[in-house]
């Protein structure tokens, strides 16, 4: 298995940073009150964007620890970030959120070379941390998809596409 260099763990700061202004640039474009509404309230695995929000916080902390090897603890548990608890308001959970960015940022910033060709236990498994790494960007694509499709979904047709629009060309 191929090795990360210092320029892929670059693009990899870089693609998380797009992750991050992707999903920050759809959020401002609902209330607060659609940031909080699920889709389906009746449906258990409903996610609200502040869920989502939460939840992808939980992870960047959770997997900062993974990847740099450090006690790092979590603002929460994995269950607790997949609810929005009393005193889950706006003000904390972007402070987490910001937080938890900013700790994955200094997390890979801090990485060499030989921490990435080590391997690491996940979920009984031997992964190397250039893997985790990885996994983790596509774990948080994911849920920033999520974010977006919600946000699209609140803010109708008052939605400002984040990329090209549908009717532009590249």
């Amino acid at each position: 298995m191929g090795m990360f260099s210092s320029v892929q763990v670059m693009i990899l700061e870089r693609q998380f940073q797009v992750q991050r202004a992707l999903a920050e640039q759809a959020i401002k474009q609902v209330s607060e009150e659609q940031v909080i509404a699920l889709l389906n309230p009746t449906q258990l695995e409903s996610n609200s964007i502040r869920i989502l929000q939460k939840h992808i916080a939980w992870t960047l902390y959770f997997r900062a620890a993974t990847i740099s090897g450090k006690e790092i603890q979590p603002f929460c548990t994995r269950d607790e970030s997949l609810v929005l608890l009393p005193h889950d308001d706006a003000a904390r959970i972007w402070q987490e959120w910001g937080d938890a960015w900013s700790l994955i940022n200094r997390t890979l910033q801090g990485l060499s070379i030989s921490r990435l060709a080590e391997e690491v236990d996940v979920r009984g498994k031997n992964v190397g941390v250039h893997e985790v790494a990885l996994m983790l960007l596509t774990h948080v694509s994911q849920h920033v998809g999520q974010i977006i499709m919600l946000a699209k979904h609140w803010a109708g047709e008052s939605w400002v596409p984040l990329t090209v629009a549908k009717t532009k060309t590249a």
